[in-house]
C-alpha cells in the first residue's frame, strides 16, 4: 500500500493527465438570441425530454417555445399562465406535468391572492390541463 504522500503524487499527475486529455469548453453563447433570450427577465428554462420544447418564465407569466425546423418558436404564454404573477416553471423528468410558483387566489373568484404557493399542471402530448393547488404540506 501506498503511503500518503506518493498517493497524494500519483493522485496529482493521474488527474494532471486527464484534464490535459479532455476537450476545451466551448465558450457559452446567448440561447436562441432576439427569439427566447432578450431584454426581459427570461429565468428558469426547462426542456422537454426530446428537447423540442421549452417552458420558462418571463416577467411573472409562464411561456413556451417550440424547436421548428428554422429554429425556436416565438414565445407565446402558456395557457394557464398569463394573470396572475407565475414564475420558477419546472418540468417533470419526463415532460407530463409542470410545477410552478403563482400567487393566484386558492379558488376561482377568491379575493384573496397568498403569494408564492406552488401548483402543478398536466402535460398530456402538447395540451395543458388546469392547475391545481398542491397540498399545504407543501405549501403555506
Amino acid at each position: 500500500m501506498k503511503r500518503l504522500p506518493e498517493f497524494v503524487a500519483s493522485l496529482a499527475i493521474t488527474c494532471a493527465a486527464a484534464a490535459a486529455a479532455a476537450p476545451a469548453a466551448s465558450p457559452p453563447e446567448v440561447f436562441a438570441p432576439g427569439v427566447v433570450s432578450g431584454p426581459s427577465n427570461d429565468a428558469d428554462a426547462s426542456f422537454t425530454p426530446d428537447g423540442a420544447a421549452l417552458v420558462f418564465a418571463r416577467d411573472g407569466a409562464i411561456l413556451l417555445s417550440e424547436r421548428t425546423p428554422a429554429g425556436w418558436s416565438t414565445p407565446r404564454i402558456a395557457p394557464f399562465s398569463g394573470r396572475w404573477m407565475d414564475a420558477q416553471p419546472t418540468l417533470a423528468p419526463d415532460g407530463s406535468a409542470l410545477v410552478f410558483v403563482s400567487n393566484r387566489p386558492l379558488a376561482e373568484g377568491d379575493a384573496k391572492h397568498p403569494g408564492g404557493n406552488l401548483w402543478r399542471v398536466e402535460r398530456h402530448g402538447g395540451v395543458w390541463g388546469e392547475p391545481v393547488h398542491l397540498p399545504a404540506s407543501v405549501n403555506r
